[in-house]
């Protein structure tokens, strides 16, 4: 078919339709038509029976971001929109054989970049010899009108329904008439820990990816929600234990994958229950069933889960902290002897070794490219690292094995003086395990390569240690470091 001097390839023989006032191909615009079609705001397009795109104008390949190549013939009108609709979108597609008439319906698009926007499709129904052969139509794009009462029924985070659109699909399959139907029940952990430790941008990145393992892993006729700030539920209709097992099993198999591939900085993990309506129950008994097993597998695996995230970011702070390269033990050898001299509390030991070897657990939050930067950092770069402390403190108030040394660790960056970060304290103030820390922390760092300079040599790291007593470091304890560190080339 030709259009603007762009040949469509069918691929089936080109057939007469009978709902047209002249008979021509399928697909195709008179030439006296194309440059107005082409101009129209809106989306003119064509299907086949199967609903796949046989046609689209210039407005059309814009709005959804496609080239020729990679719309006409290769898309589905389905896909044109977000996972939660497409249902929606065939129970009408079928309906459509029958209708006279144009019809209107609005959904929620997604353009090829993931991008959504509210959408109405107006359409009807066209015949080759008699027969349904699909649908011709405009879409117009409703993200300028005024409120869209579809976008209201739909999360614009994920692109899932919503709450309002799950009862209202809850309300609908009421009747019985697609039973059996199963209901599982996803929670989300780790979310609370994102968005209190990483900030709620990061919270709702782990959401969409959450979201994208649900979409891509249930069948294409279930009914997907995010029903709650980390809660999501699918409805599948005319199901057996068997088929809604295999579900389960295949989103719980998908996230162990995007874990094992994904370098995010929290795993996904999800508290999965289920539930098949019985004989005289509710869809709402069901739910409820479906939502007390999640929780009985949201609580027998807490600590499992714990340990899973735990793991998960110790592992990522190891490769931004260093790590590998022995710093961490370097400077706990530091720190011990220091201690050492001061009779330090021998049952406090084991503590002043976790903080050692995790006080710079917030790194996990720093970007690697500013971390690794070979260069000066800029002040807005440099402010971005300073929130480390901050983010380390957040993450041990939420393991117990980390919450006695949570205050070091927010305060492990303080200087003698009162100009560090992040409160400003000064002196004693400071908790003398940060005091220890810092010199422990500045002497194994000088005297190490890093991506942004070269080491020092110990006695010019030490002559720097002694030029920042009583401003950065605690003097006292510069000198008993000095003491413990004897050597020619120090003096």
């Amino acid at each position: 078919m030709q259009h603007k001097g762009r040949t469509f390839k069918s691929k089936g023989p080109k057939e007469k339709y009978s709902n047209s006032p002249s008979a021509r191909d399928p697909g195709t615009v008179p030439a006296a038509l194309e440059v107005m079609v082409d101009s129209l705001p809106a989306v003119v397009f064509e299907t086949n029976d199967k609903g796949l795109i046989s046609y689209a104008n210039k407005t059309g390949l814009e709005m959804f971001g496609y080239t020729e190549q990679g719309l006409i013939q290769e898309k589905s009108l389905f896909d044109l929109l977000v996972h939660g609709d497409r249902r929606r979108a065939r129970e009408k597609f079928i309906k459509c054989r029958k209708a006279r008439g144009v019809t209107a319906k609005e959904y929620m698009a997604q353009r090829k970049d993931g991008s959504m926007f509210p959408i109405c499709i107006h359409s009807q129904p066209w015949f080759s010899r008699g027969q349904f052969a699909g649908i011709r139509g405009v879409i117009v794009d409703l993200s300028r009108q005024k409120r869209s009462s579809y976008v209201t029924a739909c999360d614009r985070l994920t692109g899932l329904s919503n709450r309002t659109f799950f009862e209202d699909e809850m309300d609908r399959l009421e009747n019985g008439h697609e039973d059996p139907v199963g209901i599982i029940v996803c929670d989300l952990d780790g979310l609370k820990l994102v968005n209190d430790v990483f900030g709620h941008a990061t919270g709702d990145e782990y959401l969409k990816r959450a979201s994208e393992v649900l979409r891509r892993n249930t069948r294409g006729r279930d009914f997907v929600a995010r029903v709650g700030g980390d809660e999501f539920c699918i409805i599948l209709s005319r199901v057996d234990q068997a088929v809604i097992m295999k579900v389960v099993n295949r989103i719980q198999e998908a996230v162990f994958v995007h874990n094992s591939n994904d370098g995010f900085m929290i795993p996904l993990y999800m508290s999965i229950g289920w539930a098949i309506r019985q004989k005289n129950h509710t869809l709402q008994d069901s739910l409820r069933e479906a939502d007390k097993n999640m929780y009985k597998e949201k609580a027998g695996n807490r600590r499992k889960v714990q340990k899973l995230i735990y793991g998960k970011l110790l592992e990522n702070m190891e490769a931004k902290d260093f790590i590998r390269e022995g710093h961490a033990e370097r400077v706990a050898e530091i720190v011990l002897k220091l201690a050492g001299t001061m009779k330090y509390p021998e049952s406090q030991i084991e503590d002043l070794k976790m903080f050692v070897k995790y006080h710079d657990l917030g790194k996990v939050g720093i970007a690697d490219e500013i971390l690794f930067k070979p260069g000066p950092l800029s002040e807005e770069e440099f402010g971005e690292v300073k929130r480390h402390s901050e983010i380390g403190y957040r993450i041990a108030l939420f393991f117990s094995e980390l919450n006695n040394i949570a205050d070091w660790i927010l305060k492990h960056h303080e200087s003698w003086n009162g100009k560090g970060y992040p409160l400003g304290i000064q002196g004693e103030d400071i908790p003398l395990e940060c005091r220890i820390l810092s010199i422990a922390d500045a002497y194994d760092t000088m005297t190490s390569l890093r991506p942004y300079r070269n080491p020092l040599s110990p006695s010019e790291a030490i002559k720097e240690l002694k030029r920042l007593a009583g401003e950065r470091f605690d003097p006292e304890l510069v000198d008993k470091f000095m003491e413990v560190n004897q050597s020619p080339s120090s003096q």
